[in-house]
């Protein structure tokens, strides 16, 4: 029995910025569409991984809003969380090591 081992990742780029048309979904546009199988088949037995994420766009600011100007001169958290949830994401900011400059 030959090995045959393979790990894929497709990206679905073809979709993406494309109102859905139909469904609970529809006027939902689609900003990431990404699939990862892995697959390995051997002497022993076969094992196959599927994942996939999609991320949509539902909507955006609007265009005439002026945009707010934070100072962040010294350091402060980022904290992610759901309504009534406890947080899923806690970053702390000591520096400007990980910042984009605009």
């Amino acid at each position: 029995m030959p090995v045959i081992q393979l790990d894929i990742t497709r990206n679905y780029n073809e979709f993406l910025r494309k109102p859905i048309r139909s469904g609970k979904l529809c006027n939902y546009e689609l900003a990431t569409m990404v699939e990862r199988i892995k697959f390995k088949i051997d002497e022993v037995g076969a094992k196959v991984e599927n994942e996939a994420w999609i991320v949509s766009i539902t909507s955006c600011a609007p265009f005439n809003q002026k945009p707010k100007r934070l100072l962040l001169n010294r350091p402060f958290w980022v904290v992610m969380r759901q309504k009534g949830c406890h947080p899923y994401f806690l970053l702390q900011v000591n520096n400007t090591e990980f910042m984009t400059k605009k």
